[in-house]
């Protein structure tokens, strides 16, 4: 009957050992998803980083843009104060005439 038990504790033992084995390899398969999981997480990283470094460079035109359109507003604003104060080809033309109908009633001669 001991070697019966023997028989059996190796049994049970040789049962557990394979249970243990069939376990740990499914462990390193979890292991191997979880890796490939890793990489993917990797290239996910990688590719908002890539992201970011465009947004950055957008945002830089951008602002390159922006204060472009600032310089050129401040431009034209000084282009809209000088030409408010300069009077129009017509009007100067009105008042040549009408200084020069004046010089003739006057009898004034221009040198």
């Amino acid at each position: 009957m001991e070697n019966n038990n023997k028989q059996e504790f190796e049994n049970l033992a040789s049962m557990i050992k394979q249970g243990f084995d069939a376990v740990d390899a499914r462990f390193e398969q979890v292991d191997q998803r979880f890796n490939q999981v890793d990489q993917r997480f990797n290239q996910v990283d990688q590719r908002f980083n890539q992201v970011d470094q465009r947004f950055e460079a957008i945002d830089k035109r951008f602002l390159k843009m922006e204060s472009s359109l600032d310089f050129l507003e401040e431009g034209q604003e000084e282009i809209k104060s000088r030409l408010n104060n300069v009077a129009y080809r017509h009007e100067l033309q009105n008042l040549e005439k009408r200084v020069d109908g004046l010089e003739k009633k006057l009898s004034i001669e221009v040198a």
